[in-house]
């Protein structure tokens, strides 16, 4: 969404095939970034071994990945019946609204771990310890935004 302002001498501006749609309050609605697509994958497995009586270890592993990704960028702005996705649209004669490229731009974030664990477990003496490491192949995401407009 967007909001108009006046427009200077000089600008170079779009006129749209249609009307922008509008809110209720005034805001425009330029378009949005497309369709959220997740991919998850999950692997999971673990074996004990029996010790002695009453006594084992527990080997655990854990295998996570996980995608999500926009698809699909969509404008409400066409000239000439292609999409626009920057530059400033004429909304009338004096006014204009500003598209810039990164609104309609979503991240794209991957998230890729291995967790190992074991347990030692010993019911006759009441004993269990637990050790677990936690490897992070990849966490994180790319953004279109500069720096200055990503909001944690």
């Amino acid at each position: 969404m967007g909001g108009a302002y006046e427009l200077e001498a000089g600008d170079k501006t779009i006129t749209p095939d249609a009307p922008i749609p509008q809110t209720k309050d005034g805001d425009y609605l330029l378009g949005s970034r497309g369709d959220k697509a997740f991919n998850n994958k999950n692997l999971s497995a673990y074996a004990t071994v029996k010790l002695r009586d009453k006594e084992s270890l527990t080997y655990s592993y854990l295998y996570t990945n996980n995608t999500y990704v926009y698809k699909n960028p969509m404008s409400t702005i066409t000239e000439k019946g292609k999409p626009v996705f920057a530059g400033i649209v004429k909304v009338n004669d004096n006014e204009g609204v500003e598209l810039k490229t990164y609104r309609y731009l979503g991240y794209d974030g991957l998230r890729e771990y291995h967790s190992h664990g074991l347990q030692y477990k010993n019911d006759a003496n009441k004993i269990q310890a637990s050790f677990s490491v936690l490897d992070r192949k990849k966490d994180g995401f790319s953004s279109p935004c500069q720096s200055d407009y990503i909001r944690l």
